[in-house]
């Protein structure tokens, strides 16, 4: 029932007919130079991952990663680390390896994004020192790139019902008392990536560079949500990756593709193994879609839509389908 359409199957027919040969675009200035990918990673595990209790005395952004936490960073930098050098592997009889040809033939930069919550911080760094000290070409704090704000210090019994009357409300649209609602953050994600699309589209970046983007569960979503042109139904459906689990937008490295037709945003996709990371994704929601061709994802209903009318009780939602982050089911949040 999720997938509901609000519209006539006559009408959905026909707009979907609509042909993107039809439409002359032209994107991009001469001095755009596209990264040859995006990373966003959510946070390693932090305190308030593993302790509910920790939101109730400890500002958000002053929560630290665990020790499992700073592990699971300094493995994703490795990770990363390897990725990149396996871009510029060269067959060689001399014995050399993958790490001395990158750095000596085709250097690779990353510059990293990160959200000023300490936890984001803390993983960045981790990640970050896996990396020569060249290789790093620069580093920018974001603060809208933060979580999503849920209210100063939380009190773990009202949260608790706030969430349930969030499950019932709609999890995108719903604002927590004193806090944001998904809506909110999706709007200043939308303020990020236009600065970020714009500084792609001026040049900015060397075409061997590696985005590394530290941030949170919801503000990771987000992000994907505003870059692919995701419905909220969609991203309703989408479940937080693990802690410092990579999701890894891909360059779409096609010769046949004129990239001078096409936005920025439509030159990446989502790697196979990031879909593998984010639970309740489709195919069609790896890439960016035209608009005309969008009708029937733009109409479908999300899971709240479809249950108005069906009688949902908000005092007996499960918490256990939680899947942003504050006090209350905190292993799968924040």
């Amino acid at each position: 029932m999720d997938n509901a359409v609000c519209m006539d199957a006559e009408d959905l027919e026909r707009l979907t007919r609509v042909s993107s040969d039809s439409f002359a675009y032209s994107y991009g200035q001469s001095a755009r130079k596209l990264p040859k990918r995006i990373v966003l990673v959510r946070h390693g595990e932090s305190y308030g991952n593993v302790d509910e209790s920790e939101y109730t005395r400890t500002p958000d952004s002053q929560i630290r990663l665990t020790t499992n936490g700073h592990a699971q960073a300094t493995e994703t930098g490795k990770q990363l680390r390897k990725l990149f050098d396996e871009d510029f592997v060269v067959d060689d009889d001399d014995g050399v390896s993958a790490a001395d040809s990158a750095k000596s033939l085709h250097p690779y930069r990353v510059f990293f994004y990160i959200s000023p919550y300490r936890r984001s911080k803390e993983t960045a760094l981790g990640i970050a020192r896996a990396f020569d000290d060249d290789a790093i070409s620069g580093v920018r704090e974001e603060p809208q790139l933060r979580e999503q704000d849920f209210g100063n210090f939380q009190d773990a019994s009202r949260k608790k019902l706030e969430k349930r009357e969030r499950q019932y409300f709609g999890r995108f649209f719903y604002r927590f008392p004193d806090g944001e609602s998904g809506a909110d953050v999706f709007d200043r994600i939308t303020i990020f990536e236009d600065h970020m699309v714009r500084d792609i589209d001026a040049g900015r970046f060397d075409e061997n560079t590696n985005m590394v983007l530290c941030t949170h569960g919801l503000t990771l979503r987000l992000f994907l949500m505003r870059w692919f042109h995701w419905t909220v139904a969609e991203y309703e459906r989408i479940a937080n990756p693990a802690n410092s689990t990579p999701i890894i937008l891909e360059r779409i490295d096609d010769p046949t593709v004129n990239k001078g037709t096409f936005h920025t945003k439509e030159l990446y996709r989502l790697s196979a193994e990031s879909m593998k990371g984010l639970r309740g994704i489709s195919d069609v929601m790896a890439r960016m879609v035209t608009p005309e061709k969008n009708w029937e994802r733009a109409l479908s209903l999300s899971e709240e839509e479809v249950k108005w009318g069906g009688g949902a009780d908000v005092a007996h939602d499960d918490d256990g389908v939680n899947k942003d982050g504050c006090a209350v089911n905190a292993v799968n949040n924040c």
